[in-house]
């Protein structure tokens, strides 16, 4: 188009013409034209437009119905009028998943409660079960306490005494017994099997039956004491011997000392007996040791007689019987045993000390052994140490 033209057809069409639009106008329709047109188009009367028949089911006429009387609508109900509003029925789901979850944590924190209880029960009947038991242990250690002698006793017929006895738990497998009858003194000191209870009633029967062979009997040699002993132990326990029964019984460490003469007799099952003779004192370095049989006070394969042991002491002399309780003892820098070599040497060096004073450096050592190197060990077995002063 040239310019008169461009003029023309915008004077015509009313709608201006882009410079740059190579493609010819396209004449819109007014407003006027658009609303006719709407409503011819819109209107219901038209003859040219088919309506098929309706064939609608009841559901459908009540949805119609209730879309004309503005009633909502509830699909759930197959099209049935609701009387709710469509903001409440559109949280709906979400209420009935929180009403589910809420079911679920209800239900959770029944049987957590429920789990609880029975916890709660459990713990009482343990409690009360360990309080009986701990109950029976704490008797049966004031009976052990009763029937173990009185040390005090003893010092009217030596110079001097100590006993170290730290049991593994409240009872002990270990005892210690002395008797005198007419001159002679006889003292032990006996590691039973086991600890604990059942050690605990070894030991009970070993000072029954030691009681009725020295006190009743009149017997102090040691090694015949030890005989009858094992005699008895065999028969109270029904011991047979037969392959895989149990081999009960102790060790034992025994002499007998008259007290006028201070003539020693000793024997010992398994346990030695150490001395420090007073003519050594001086020499720091001497200690004797008298080795024992290699049988237990019990059923065992070879079952000799046990040798007897005499000697003279000196006024000053020092003895010690022992348990194996102290040199087993697990501890030190390296956590092994504290052995028996460790344990000569110790008592070597406070030998010439107040016999209530070794006792306590005993005492002190072992502790200090099981606990005073990093890592603390349990006791592991019951400890006794018997020291006697002429």
């Amino acid at each position: 188009y040239n310019s008169e033209e461009k003029e023309k057809a915008s004077e015509k069409n009313d709608s201006p013409v882009r410079d740059d639009n190579p493609i010819p106008h396209m004449r819109d329709y007014n407003s006027e034209e658009e609303e006719e047109a709407s409503a011819k188009n819109d209107s219901p009367d038209r003859d040219d437009i088919f309506v098929a028949p309706s064939f609608r089911t009841g559901s459908e006429e009540q949805r119609d119905q209730a879309s004309q009387a503005g009633t909502p609508i509830n699909v759930e109900t197959d099209g049935r009028p609701s009387n709710q509003n469509p903001a409440t029925q559109s949280t709906k789901p979400v209420q009935r998943r929180r009403l589910r979850k809420l079911v679920a944590i209800e239900s959770d924190i029944t049987k957590i409660k429920e789990a609880e209880e029975a916890i709660r029960l459990q713990k009482e009947y343990i409690e009360e079960i360990y309080k009986e038991v701990t109950d029976s242990i704490n008797y049966a250690k004031r009976i052990q306490s009763a029937a173990l002698p009185n040390i005090e006793d003893v010092r009217n017929y030596l110079s001097d005494i100590f006993v170290l006895f730290k049991p593994k738990d409240v009872i002990s497998g270990d005892f210690y017994w002395f008797a005198k009858v007419e001159n002679q003194l006889v003292i032990t000191a006996a590691d039973c099997t086991g600890h604990g209870v059942p050690g605990a009633i070894m030991s009970m029967l070993g000072m029954i039956i030691l009681r009725e062979i020295v006190v009743k009997e009149y017997i102090t040699q040691p090694d015949v004491i030890l005989r009858k002993l094992r005699k008895e132990i065999i028969r109270a326990l029904g011991q047979t011997g037969a392959p895989g029964e149990q081999k009960d019984g102790m060790d034992m460490s025994l002499c007998s000392i008259n007290v006028k003469t201070r003539e020693l007799q000793w024997a010992g099952a398994n346990n030695p007996l150490w001395l420090v003779n007073v003519s050594h004192l001086e020499d720091v370095k001497h200690l004797e040791e008298v080795k024992p049989d290699k049988m237990p006070i019990g059923i065992y394969v070879n079952m000799d007689k046990f040798t007897l042991y005499e000697m003279q002491l000196q006024k000053g002399d020092v003895l010690y019987m022992t348990s194996d309780g102290f040199s087993d003892q697990f501890g030190g820098p390296k956590g092994k045993k504290f052995m028996s070599k460790r344990l000569k040497e110790l008592l070597l060096k406070i030998s010439d000390k107040p016999m209530k004073e070794q006792k306590e450096i005993l005492d002190k050592t072992i502790e200090d052994w099981k606990s005073n190197y990093g890592v603390k060990f349990e006791q592991t077995d019951d400890i006794t140490v018997v020291g006697l002063k002429i």
